[in-house]
Formats: structure tokens, sequence, C-alpha cells
């Protein structure tokens, strides 16, 4: 979120070169950004970028427990704020029969992968491998992981079924939309009251009819950046230790209020194709900004687009509105330009600026996309249910016996 911070290594303005930092090096991920995936731009303004949360000071209070947005968490590959890859939130929570917990997890396609018609490495239909070396495809390595609250130590993994596959689900209906629903097992680590926050506090998917106009809230764990009074700069950093990651890292939770400026109706990127929400980065204060303004940066993609409820959240001493629930989209990119500085190098990438003026974008879910992510919660079925069928199975056992007996 934009009013003051950011991420990982020069590539990192786009949402590739996002996903490539979580298992690379900072050598390996340009060279991957440089010459892997990313393709040449040849103007600025218009490089894709999955955005994080400006400004610095909007952090979401607190914040591990709730209620309010305990619900969305930070996609890992691994244990540390480097595998830091994305943004979402939890949709849906419950229980298996055999008492295993579990919960959806919604996030932007390209947090966990490259889109499948693009996978440079072939494999069946339906299969993926995500940037960096952790293949879900592999159980021997890692694969991603969901966690919740800043810098968090402990992680819930993806959920398998009985072939080992991961149940991931990516693209929506059409197969070309930048987003997907992760199923994740509870692991227990934090404990059952986390769980029962979860339960309580998970989030709604709805469609949004004339959004135009529209106020909205989003809240992810992206980088950051300083508001130099033409727009937002941000500088890369490597690391966790870089002295100047408190002002420009990732992993922490923020929120952005902003309006919905209109809807592109088939924006394209890579090999994406969808419905987009338009959100312009306005100065805080200016002309048509909103309290608690803000825009999306590198890590927040995945992050929900937040249109319903009401809550409020202090910045500054004064209480900023917030949207507290019914996610009508989530977030994916925005425009940037890129800062070319370095005397060494004048041809390095030192980090990027983000002018007001400059858009960001979200998928916008139609009614389509809402039964599609939500038919996905079949994989997590309410703790009601479970004992309902749990019932109706012991009521079977128990008229079966009865018939042998009589």
């Amino acid at each position: 979120m934009f009013r003051t911070s950011g991420l990982s290594t020069r590539g990192l303005f786009s949402a590739s070169c996002d996903l490539a930092v979580s298992s690379m090096s900072l050598k390996g991920t340009l060279r991957f950004c440089r010459e892997g995936l990313y393709p040449a731009v040849a103007f600025a303004l218009t490089l894709h970028a999955a955005f994080a949360s400006f400004p610095t000071e909007q952090r979401v209070p607190n914040d591990r427990n709730g209620p309010l947005y305990a619900a969305v968490g930070r996609v890992q590959s691994g244990p540390v704020a480097d595998h830091f890859r994305g943004s979402g939130s939890v949709i849906c929570v419950g229980q298996l029969p055999d008492g295993t917990r579990r919960f959806a997890f919604l996030t932007a396609d390209h947090v966990i992968g490259s889109p499948v018609r693009n996978d440079p490495f072939g494999g069946a239909a339906g299969e993926y491998r995500p940037y960096g070396n952790s293949n879900l495809r592999d159980p021997l390595l890692p694969g991603l992981k969901i966690a919740f609250g800043n810098n968090p130590t402990t992680y819930h993994s993806i959920a398998r079924n009985n072939l080992g596959q991961p149940l991931v689900f990516r693209g929506g209906p059409t197969g070309l939309k930048d987003y997907a629903v992760l199923i994740v097992d509870y692991n227990g680590d934090e404990g059952d009251e986390f769980f029962r926050i979860l339960s309580r506090n998970a989030l709604s998917v709805g469609a949004i009819n004339h959004p135009e106009g529209k106020e909205m809230t989003s809240v992810g764990f992206g980088v950051t950046g300083v508001n130099d009074g033409t727009g937002y700069v941000h500088r890369y950093v490597s690391g966790a230790n870089d002295p100047d990651f408190g002002v420009y890292g990732w992993g922490t939770k923020r929120f952005w209020n902003n309006k919905i400026e209109r809807v592109d109706p088939n924006r394209r990127w890579k090999l994406y194709a969808y419905d987009a929400f338009e959100v312009s980065n306005t100065m805080p204060g200016g002309v048509g900004a909103v309290a608690g303004e803000g825009i999306g940066a590198s890590g927040d993609s995945g992050a929900p687009y937040l249109f319903e409820g009401e809550a409020h959240i202090v910045v500054d001493g004064l209480p900023i509105r917030v949207r507290s629930h019914l996610i009508g989209g989530v977030h994916t990119g925005g425009e940037v330009v890129p800062i070319r500085d370095d005397p060494r190098d004048p041809n390095a990438e030192t980090g990027f600026r983000k002018p007001w003026g400059s858009l960001g974008y979200g998928v916008r879910f139609d009614q389509a996309d809402v039964n599609w992510i939500m038919g996905n919660c079949v994989h997590v079925p309410e703790p009601a249910s479970v004992a309902a069928l749990c019932a109706g199975l012991s009521g079977l056992l128990f008229l079966r016996r009865r018939r042998r007996g009589s």
C-alpha cells in the first residue's frame, strides 16, 4: 500500500519477479527477470506490477487476532520474510469427518505460479510449475504455505488429494482469470482460538453491480514507499536484513481506501484476460481523494477489494472509515515508472515510482466467478454439515444393525 514502503531486488516491479525473489538469490532473480518470463516493455508507465500497500502508517491494528481483517493472510514459499509471495484472504472454514480442519484461501493466480498455458516446463493438462524452486507437483519440495500476522513464524500447508496433488484451483470459470483458490489444512500451531477467529471472520464473496464511483478498501502485506510530492517512490531492498527494510519492506498488514474509476471490460496481461477494476493513485488530501487514500504495490497481489460493511481504523489520531467485508475482486497489478539512478550502472533499476494519476488493477468478480469460487468450498465442509453427515451415517449403521438383529 502506498504512502511509504517496497519489495526485494531490482526485478520485483513485475508480478513475475515478485514470485522469483521468493526462492532465488538476487543475482538469480535479476537473470530470471531479464532473460526469463518477463517480456521487454518499450514504454515506462505500463509495466504491470503487483502492488502492495501504501501508505506505511495505515497499519491494521490488533493485526493477528482481529477480528477486523483477521482472515487476510499471506502466501509464503518458506519460513522467513524473504519467502513472501503475495496476499489473500480466507473465504470458508470447515472440518473433515476425520477431524482435519481446513480453510479455503483466495489469492491472485500469478502469486502461486505462471499461467498454465505459459508453462515452459510442459506437463499434463492442468499441471503447472510456480516460479522459483517451489514446485507443487513435487512432494519433496516445500510447496506453498499460508501465514497470518506480521512476519509470522507458523504456517499452514496446502492440502493434497489422495493422489498427492495439491488442492489448488486456478483461473476461474474461463481458466484465464488472475485468481486462484487454495485449500489449506490448518495444522493447529496457532491454537484453537485462532481457528475459531478464522471461522468467525471468513470473508464473503459477491458480484458488485454498477461499481463505478464506489469506494472500497483493500488489505495486504505488500511493499511500501515514500511520498515525494509527485507520487510514491519505492527503493528495492535486498531482504529483511537490509537497513532500509523498515522503510521499503513488505510483510506488514496495511489497508488502503480508494474508489473504482471504471471497469476495463477485457484487460489482458501475460495470458490472463478478465474484467478489471481500475483505481487511480490520487494524492492523499488531493482533489478526488477519499479518506485513507492509498494504492496497492508489490506483494499486495491477491489482496481483497472489500465493498461493504463499516469499521474504523485510527490513523494519526483520526478515525478512518474502512469497508470490512464482501470481496468483489482481488488486486492484481498496476502502473509504475522504473528508477535508474545508480551512478555505477545507469541501466540498473534501483526502484520504481508510482506517479499521481497512475492506475492500479484488480479482477472484477461477476456471478459466474462467485459461483466458481464458492463451489470450491465443497472441499472445506462446514462443521455443521460434517456433523449432519456423521449423524446420517450413524443412523444408517443403526438401521443396518437393527435389521440384522430382527
